[in-house]
């Protein structure tokens, strides 16, 4: 028996006796979804730590995770998987360096790094409702919409 790189399911090969319970434990991995969640730990400064149960010691392009943050970060961020540490990025390619204390990240790796894909905080924005026109939105550093109220002349 063979096991996936990335979520262990089953993977039976030729001369292999296939049991009901290996189909019953791919389906509630599947179930269970793979893209997992977890609670990172702090590993050192900006390196933030999850245990899969797999113990990977490498990741593969499009390896995904939702990860819970435990403290704010003071500089690059990189995530620990198992064995396994990768530098986070944005999806311009400059480093991560905001991951606040309580929130939750959707990562996903690919060439060598994990790119944000969504969450947590976003970068400080400095705006107010009056220096937006009228009718025009935007969203502030927590994601709150802000209508603007400066009149358009």
């Amino acid at each position: 028996m063979q096991y996936s790189t990335n979520n262990r399911l089953k993977l039976p090969e030729g001369t292999d006796n296939v049991r009901r319970q290996d189909f019953v434990d791919n389906f509630n991995i599947i179930d269970n979804g793979l893209t997992k969640f977890y609670v990172a730990t702090l590993d050192s400064i900006n390196t933030y730590k999850i245990t899969t149960g797999n113990s990977l010691t490498a990741l593969n392009n499009g390896y995904s995770v939702k990860v819970a943050i435990p403290s704010d970060s003071s500089g690059a961020v990189s995530i620990k998987v198992d064995s396994v540490t990768v530098a986070v990025k944005k999806p311009n390619g400059s480093a991560v360096t905001n991951f606040k204390q309580n929130a939750v990240y959707s990562l996903v790796f690919y060439n060598s790094v994990f790119i944000l894909a969504s969450g947590g905080g976003t970068d400080d924005v400095n705006f107010s409702a009056s220096d937006l026109l009228t009718g025009k939105s935007a969203n502030d550093s927590n994601g709150e919409k802000i209508d603007g109220t400066m009149p358009n002349k």
